[in-house]
């Protein structure tokens, strides 16, 4: 398929240097330094506040995140039953406590994050040179909307299309064997963020 061909292409030529630094300035310059204000004047707020206090480190990890979504992106952590296996109770999507942490996040927080990353996708795709960055927006919305039982990781940079074929067809494996736990891959490894050596963490839950 020409389109499917051309699309891969394109995925593995802008995840090269040097148009992988300039997707980041332009992300940074579009929509990037106001999110980046957006959720540290919140974390500001919230620590203000005190009752918001613990949702203070999560906030200004938003904040950090926000300022490079081009080589990072969120995941949903592996549910986990048995809380000594998970490091931290908000990095359990299963855990009463996170469920609550989020829908507290919902009311009080979670709706305008969501909304001011659906108004920078209008922003980004109006320029047209970074619609992919309002896509990507769009997916933020989401994320700001239920952010704790996710987490933030390095996004996997092909080196060639080959190996951008391989890599989706082990996150299709592993998501037939774990249908419930998207957004987790075992034995496998991301391509360092600028296309160079390997990064030794897995693909699986981990923190930036």
């Amino acid at each position: 398929m020409p389109l499917k061909d051309a699309i891969e292409r394109l995925t593995v030529w802008s995840s090269k240097e040097p148009i992988l630094t300039i997707r980041r300035v332009i992300w940074v310059v579009t929509t990037g330094w106001a999110l980046f204000l957006m959720y540290l004047f919140a974390a500001l707020g919230m620590g203000l506040s005190i009752v918001f206090i613990p949702f203070v480190p999560s906030t200004l990890k938003f904040a950090k995140f926000a300022l490079d979504t081009v080589t990072q992106e969120p995941y949903v952590c592996t549910p986990q039953l048995d809380e000594s296996k998970m490091k931290k109770i908000l990095h359990n999507p299963a855990h009463p406590l996170t469920i609550a942490a989020n829908i507290v996040w919902l009311i009080f927080f979670g709706w305008a994050f969501a909304l001011a990353h659906l108004f920078a996708a209008v922003v980004q795709a109006l320029t047209i040179v970074n619609i992919m960055g309002a896509i990507t927006n769009v997916k933020l919305a989401r994320f700001a909307l239920w952010p704790f039982g996710q987490d933030i990781r390095k996004k996997y940079m092909p080196k060639s299309v080959p190996d951008l074929r391989r890599h989706k067809e082990e996150e299709k494996a592993a998501k037939a064997a774990s249908p419930g736990l998207a957004g987790t891959i075992k034995d496998t490894y991301h391509v360092g963020a600028h296309g160079g050596e390997q990064d030794s963490r897995p693909v699986g839950p981990q923190t930036v």
